[in-house]
């Protein structure tokens, strides 16, 4: 299996079909379903990210970070959320 999300995305289903012989079915419907279990996890990531883009439009301390090179939406954020106060008064 290849890295990354996408890759266990493509190769997953191929994978629960070749095991599903060997392994008590118990043990697949487990696999199975934690497997189901990532999509929403995949609709909460979205939503987080959503929610992170539109406090990047709304905050100047973010924005400002984010123009620093290497320093990206999630490191911005962490920031001003810890030390916000101080980021948006230009008092670091």
């Amino acid at each position: 299996m290849g890295k990354g999300r996408a890759a266990l995305d493509k190769a997953m289903p191929v994978v629960l079909e070749r095991v599903a012989d060997r392994l008590p079915r118990r043990r697949m419907d487990m696999l199975q379903a934690q497997w189901n279990g990532l999509k929403p996890l995949d609709a909460q990531i979205a939503e987080i990210e959503r929610r992170l883009r539109e406090w990047v439009k709304a905050d100047q301390a973010v924005q400002t970070l984010t123009e620093i090179p290497g320093v990206g939406v999630p490191t911005a954020s962490a920031a001003v959320a810890t030390i916000g106060i101080r980021l948006q008064q230009g008092r670091i």
